[in-house]
């Protein structure tokens, strides 16, 4: 960056919203990756003060949010809005913020619409409950020069607006440990996993709307207890996804199912497996592109 100050302008409606990298990179991608992060940790990401928010009948500004972190999403809805802002998965990082006592960490999404009535209305019917800026004339991106790299546009900012990290939480469980790390000033002792993937992505490539089909991932057991499933996430209607238990010393399967006819353009559905009594969700990613 030029300058170590990042200004942004919310424009447009305020509704209902921080990062580091995982391995996200690809294997040629890394160096990439650090450069990207020496270039935007330590700058400033500003949000204008007299941004107002509305959420159903409520209204206010962003510094009513009093926030000590705020994790900041830019996110380019075009085609499938719900394909794009994974809700579910934002609705459950806030929920988990929320239980925080040591700071208070809020989400923002950012949000860059191709059409604004299809963005507010989806937000209204999600139920969404926290905050949202609704870009409509791209000015965000424009005064950010955002990084390239999809994964790499959210940010983890203090109260002084100084980035902290980049990267995905919601897509990426190692970002969100990073960002819980970052947050709470201690890194959590995990147990570590009996389970184990060979392989956890699918790329597609290009395919039309007329696109159905069902993948298959293996989850391995290394222990001596059955593991059974606490609970499957899928980011919209998009995608089907079931998760088998897993015996002792045995493989379980988790297929996902995707139809690609509400899909236009690139697109990437993270799918997230809970298993009981195992610390984090093994998470199953979706990339391609559809075309009409």
């Amino acid at each position: 960056m030029t300058d170590k100050t990042i200004r942004t302008v919310a424009a447009g409606l305020c509704l209902a919203a921080v990062v580091f990298f995982g391995a996200c990179g690809g294997k040629n991608g890394n160096s990439g990756v650090r450069a990207v992060l020496a270039d935007y940790i330590g700058h400033l990401l500003i949000l204008p003060a007299d941004s107002v928010c509305s959420l159903f009948d409520r209204s206010y500004g962003i510094a009513a949010l009093d926030a000590d972190y705020l994790v900041v999403s830019y996110i380019k809805s075009e085609g499938c809005t719900p394909c794009h802002l994974h809700l579910p998965y934002w609705k459950a990082f806030g929920s988990l913020l929320d239980t925080l006592s040591s700071a208070i960490a809020v989400p923002v999404l950012v949000i860059e619409p191709d059409t604004l009535e299809k963005v507010a209305g989806f937000l209204r019917t999600a139920n969404y409950d926290y905050p949202v800026v609704i870009d409509t004339l791209g000015t965000f991106s424009a005064l950010n020069r955002l990084p390239e790299q999809d994964f790499l546009r959210t940010f983890l900012i203090d109260r002084n607006g100084n980035i902290l990290a980049l990267g995905n939480p919601v897509e990426h469980d190692k970002v969100a440990r990073h960002f819980m790390t970052l947050i709470t000033g201690y890194d959590k002792d995990e147990t570590p996993s009996p389970l184990s993937v060979g392989k956890n992505k699918i790329d597609i490539g290009t395919v039309s709307q007329s696109f159905v089909r069902e993948f298959e991932f293996l989850v391995d057991n290394s222990s001596g207890d059955t593991i059974r499933v606490e609970s499957v996430m899928v980011p919209c209607e998009c995608v089907v996804a079931e998760a088998d238990s897993i015996l002792p010393a045995g493989s379980g399967a988790v297929r996902v199912t995707f139809d690609a006819s509400a899909t236009d353009g690139a697109f990437h559905h993270p799918v997230a497996v809970r298993y009981r009594n195992v610390d984090s969700p093994i998470i199953f990613h979706i990339y391609g592109y559809v075309h009409r």
